[in-house]
């Protein structure tokens, strides 16, 4: 309903020229909050509009509400200064509640107010500022590109794969940390990267699914542990029980970065007193770090493993994704009811 809403808009209006979409968080983990981010930016490719990341007071990454934690992980956008975005919410913005006073101040309470609006619900309006809150990923938004884009016909994984590597780059401190961390761990050989997921995935995929996925990528890396003797493994992981099994299955070929872990039902993101900063960072690096594997090896339904397909190509076998659930393939915003 929402893209034939869209779609309709697209032939009688327009976005006015130079306007501009304001991306805030979805308030969820990391890299689903860039995937968030991508799926906007697909948006505002569609209206031509200049899109503006901020991670404000709704980021589970932002150490200070006042501060854009955006800009800790990554480049800005091409896109508007933070004058700017205020200056075009003055003059107009949708949806209404976003006009006048700065769009960066009481996120949480007009996101609440506005109800969940999609990043489609943003295409083809006519006010020089449009603001996205609620996530809707690039699978979604993909259908309503203009048939003249060099994008329009491709699949999601290929449009994931033309953005991610133009829209996400990380700040050089995160690069230098993975590189290091590589150099010191991997040297110039080849390794292995594998992501495992616990905590928050066991609710969201359900015990018996996400031990069943688990059970496969482990098997997938016994192949190949077989097939190249002496080669290590990059483990990626948010808990702390499956690293102890990795390491028990494994023994010492499996090396972890320091990163926070934790145990239970409860992601690490969505637990209180850890610091958000230091946790953006080390998802970022543990990223970064795997896409220099000659192989990787993860979950579909994660995040982490569909960024890590999407910020390199990957030559054929290199790349193996297991689940039933792939979680860039879905529609996230479609189940939402529309607006009265």
């Amino acid at each position: 309903d929402r893209i034939d809403d869209a779609l309709a808009r697209q032939l009688s209006s327009q976005a006015p020229p130079g306007s501009c979409m304001l991306i805030h968080p979805a308030g969820a983990g990391f890299w689903s909050d860039v995937h968030h981010v991508l799926g906007h930016a697909l948006a505002a490719r569609v209206d031509r509009r200049r899109p503006f990341v901020h991670w404000g007071e709704t980021s589970l990454y932002a150490a200070d509400p006042t501060h854009n934690a955006w800009t800790d992980f990554f480049e800005p956008l091409d896109g508007y200064t933070p004058e700017e975005v205020e200056a075009a919410a003055a003059r107009c913005a949708w949806p209404e509640l976003w006009s006048g006073g700065s769009p960066f101040l009481d996120v949480a309470t007009r996101r609440k107010a506005t109800g969940p609006v999609s990043a489609a619900d943003l295409v083809a309006r006519t006010e020089p500022l449009v603001v996205g809150t609620h996530h809707t990923g690039v699978h979604l938004i993909r259908h309503l590109l203009p048939v003249d884009d060099p994008l329009a016909h491709a699949d999601t994984g290929t449009i994931l794969g033309a953005l991610a590597p133009c829209l996400l780059r990380p700040r050089p401190h995160l690069r230098d940390r993975a590189e290091a961390f590589v150099a010191e761990n991997f040297g110039g050989a080849p390794f292995i990267a594998a992501h495992l997921r616990g905590t928050n995935k066991r609710a969201e995929q359900g015990d018996s699914n996400l031990e069943a996925v688990n059970r496969a990528i482990e098997r997938t890396v016994d192949k190949l542990l077989a097939q190249r003797l002496g080669i290590r493994l990059l483990l990626l992981t948010d808990d702390r029980h499956v690293e102890a099994r990795c390491r028990e299955r494994y023994g010492d070929c499996v090396v972890t970065s320091a990163a926070l872990r934790s145990e239970g039902y409860q992601g690490l993101h969505l637990r209180s007193g850890l610091p958000p900063r230091q946790l953006g960072e080390e998802v970022v690096v543990d990223v970064l770090a795997a896409l220099a594997a000659d192989c990787f090896v993860g979950n579909c339904f994660s995040n982490v493993a569909c960024i890590v397909r999407a910020l390199k190509h990957w030559p054929e076998g290199k790349l193996t994704l297991l689940g039933s659930t792939d979680g860039v393939f879905n529609y996230a915003a479609a189940v939402l009811r529309p607006q009265a």
